[in-house]
C-alpha cells in the first residue's frame, strides 16, 4: 500500500476537524495507483490547439479528458465538466490563434 503524502493527510484531517455534521467530508478512500489510459485528441479539435499542446509535450489526452470533451461537444453535462458554448467554440476554433497560441 502506498503512503499518503503528509500534505494530503494534513488537508483531509483539516476538513474532518471542521466537519462536525458530516457534510463536507463523507468518505476517505485509498485507490492504488494504476497505469494511465490514453486517447487521441478527437478529430474535431482544431489543429492549432492540438499543435499548441504538442509544443508543450502533450500528444494525447487521458481517456477521461477525451470523454469529457466529447460530452461538452455533445451538449451534455458530465461531472465537473459543465457544458458551455464558449468552451466548445474554443475547441473548434480557438480565439487568439491569429495572434499566436495563448498559454495553456
Amino acid at each position: 500500500m502506498s503512503r499518503q503524502s503528509p500534505a494530503f493527510t494534513k488537508c483531509w484531517r483539516s476538513f474532518a476537524a471542521r466537519d462536525r455534521d458530516g457534510e463536507i467530508l463523507t468518505a476517505v478512500r485509498h485507490f492504488p495507483a494504476r497505469e494511465a489510459q490514453w486517447a487521441d485528441f478527437p478529430a474535431w479539435v482544431h489543429a492549432d490547439l492540438v499543435s499548441a499542446y504538442a509544443a508543450k509535450g502533450i500528444h494525447r489526452l487521458y481517456t477521461h479528458q477525451a470523454a469529457a470533451a466529447e460530452a461538452v461537444r455533445g451538449g451534455k453535462k458530465r461531472g465537473h465538466c459543465h457544458t458551455h458554448r464558449l468552451r466548445q467554440n474554443a475547441l473548434l476554433q480557438p480565439a487568439g490563434f491569429e495572434r499566436g497560441p495563448r498559454k495553456l
